[in-house]
């Protein structure tokens, strides 16, 4: 019970950072930013570990699976549509502390799922080298599913258990 209504309290905090986010820029550029976030989120846990894994068993691995997941959804206008729909209408667990994409939207009063604008300048701007960190996360996630993903043949990559 004291869970519940932590988590409560923790959603309310959220909204009213979200409102406060707004401020700083505007309902608009927040709500879109939410948006993203839940769409490629969504996506990068659908494929990333997958490609990975598939990779691995078929001896290769990647220099930096960012820029393939880029070039891969970043253009997939429907797609990213279709999972900001399906992800805003998932009901929030009642020990999540974040709300649900719906309810952050129509706090925001911008309840309006529409194609994701990712022209202009990106928070990837704010990196400097960021093909190099990348391709560290890339290297450094590789690892972890290599020797922890009971899908990958250990064997074949001569990995200890």
């Amino acid at each position: 019970m004291f869970s519940r209504i932590e988590n409560s309290i923790g959603r309310q905090r959220e909204l009213r950072a979200d409102y406060f986010a707004a401020k700083a820029a505007s309902p608009k550029i927040m709500a879109s930013a939410l948006i993203k976030a839940h769409v490629f989120g969504t996506l990068w846990h659908q494929v990333s570990e997958k490609w990975i894994v598939d990779a691995l068993n078929e001896g290769k691995v990647f220099r930096n699976i960012s820029e393939l997941f880029a070039s891969t959804f970043l253009s997939e206008k429907s797609l990213q549509q279709e999972v900001a729909k399906d992800s805003s209408m998932h009901l929030t667990h009642p020990t999540d502390t974040h709300p649900s994409l719906r309810e952050r939207l129509t706090a925001l009063h911008e309840n309006q799922i529409e194609v994701l604008s990712i022209e202009g300048e990106t928070a990837a701007s704010l990196f400097f080298n960021l093909s190099s960190h990348e391709e560290k996360l890339t290297e450094y996630e590789t690892s972890i599913i290599a020797k922890y993903h009971p899908n990958v043949d250990r064997k074949k990559l001569q990995i200890p258990d």
